[in-house]
């Protein structure tokens, strides 16, 4: 993962709506207790993982790996009383700096969850390079991959749990090895590769 310069939680218990927090090499967390400077941390950890590594295992989404215990998705998605009802995702994101030949400048990547049993799962993600284009990697009823830019949706034969390897490939410089293997993707790659070339 390129250099977060500023990281996002939107409805994860105490942070209420979109709340965003500038990252610099050296960050510092104060407040009182209870006001989610240990929620911060766990979310930072477990999007920083499922960002920078490779491949994907579960325990990449334990929020509950030591030292963090945030429970289930209901204890850590926001709860709203009243008329606006019950919260079923929440979101977590960085803003990051493109791979080099990209010519983008950096941009917002978000990873919105949702609730699968009682746990948190991705259900999307979604990379916005300026305010007309962006890419969005959906999980959908057959846990398989949406992909879609501004003017195109495909489906890909891919298992919606290898999102990251597809970003990879998309966003790396191996354009037709990603073709070979997913050639529905084609005009997708054409739309990001003459926005971005």
């Amino acid at each position: 993962m390129n250099h977060p310069t500023e990281f996002l939680l939107q409805d994860v218990r105490c942070f209420d709506g979109a709340q965003r927090a500038r990252l610099r090499p050296i960050t510092l967390l104060v407040g009182e207790n209870s006001t989610g400077k240990t929620t911060f941390l766990g979310c930072y950890r477990v999007l920083h993982r499922l960002l920078s590594e490779r491949g994907f295992s579960g325990d990449r989404l334990d929020f509950n790996q030591e030292p963090f215990s945030m429970g289930s998705f209901r204890d850590i998605v926001r709860s709203r009383r009243g008329r606006d009802g019950r919260i079923d995702k929440f979101k977590l994101g960085l803003t990051v700096s493109p791979p080099r030949g990209m010519d983008v400048p950096p941009y917002p990547l978000s990873v919105t969850f949702s609730e699968q049993g009682s746990q948190a799962v991705v259900s999307s993600v979604h990379l916005q390079f300026d305010a007309k284009s962006f890419v969005e990697i959906r999980r959908n009823e057959f846990d398989l991959i949406t992909l879609r830019v501004p003017t195109i949706e495909a489906e890909i034969d891919l298992e919606f749990d290898e999102w990251n390897l597809l970003l990879d490939l998309m966003i790396d410089d191996s354009g037709q090895d990603y073709l070979r293997r997913y050639p529905a993707s084609r005009p997708i790659y054409d739309y990001l590769s003459n926005s971005f070339s």
